[in-house]
């Protein structure tokens, strides 16, 4: 699965490092079909060019498509059909299960 991830990533203009890791934002078309989350996450690090912490009970499959949608923007409606939540530190971002305590 992570090779057709990684596949659409490319299709979607999410290769490479962005100039400022800071800008969110970067708009991207993408499509995912039964997905690991896992695999997902890893997918939007290299997109946004973002650390990403997966804590404990993370898991699921997603199956999305968006036009023309900034990278965090599909990310942060990833995570709520998952019943997950993140919180961002600079080029860092925690993701948790909905109910679980993001870290200090």
């Amino acid at each position: 699965m992570k090779a057709i991830l990684l596949a659409v990533a490319l299709l979607a203009g999410g290769a490479g490092p962005m100039a400022d890791p800071a800008a969110a934002g970067r708009k991207i078309d993408i499509e995912l079909q039964d997905a690991e989350i896992h695999d997902v996450l890893d997918l939007f690090a290299d997109i946004g060019n973002v650390n990403i912490v997966a804590g404990e009970g993370i898991k699921g499959r997603v199956t999305a498509k968006f036009y023309d949608t900034p990278w965090d923007t599909v990310l942060a409606h990833i995570l709520v059909s998952c019943d997950l939540r993140m919180r961002r530190e600079g080029n860092v971002i925690h993701v948790v299960p909905a109910r679980a305590k993001l870290p200090d």
